[in-house]
């Protein structure tokens, strides 16, 4: 040993780390969010854009988990589910997987946004 000093900034570095990692799931669940509503059906026949109101995107620091979803009203259980998965319905606004579709088409972008977060609070 040559008797310098090494400052250990491990811990620092990991709160950097998991810090940005929160703040980039934030960022990323809540433009995938956005970006799902735009494509959420509207029925002309009931009480247009409730569903795409129920939006919610919410992130567990804790787990590192993000997530985005929809729920219909208490009288439609289960609406959110079946707008989404029936594919052989014909919307007048909207489509199909509207969740599905954004996320794979936006992947990448979501993934970056995460990491750039990352970095920006790593110092890069």
């Amino acid at each position: 040993m040559s008797g310098r000093q090494v400052k250990w900034y491990g811990d620092k570095a990991k709160n950097a780390a998991r810090d940005g990692a929160v703040a980039g799931l934030e960022n990323a669940t809540d433009e995938l969010l956005k970006l799902s509503q735009k494509e959420v059906p509207i029925s002309p026949y009931s009480r247009g854009g409730f569903l795409r109101d129920t939006g919610q995107s919410v992130v567990d620091s804790a787990e590192l988990v993000g997530a985005v979803s929809y729920d219909g009203a208490s009288d439609t259980p289960g609406m959110a589910v079946y707008v989404h998965e029936r594919m052989n319905i014909r919307h007048q606004t909207g489509r199909s997987k509207f969740l599905e579709g954004p996320l794979a088409e936006h992947q990448d972008a979501l993934l970056k946004m995460i990491g750039e977060r990352v970095k920006k609070e790593l110092g890069g």
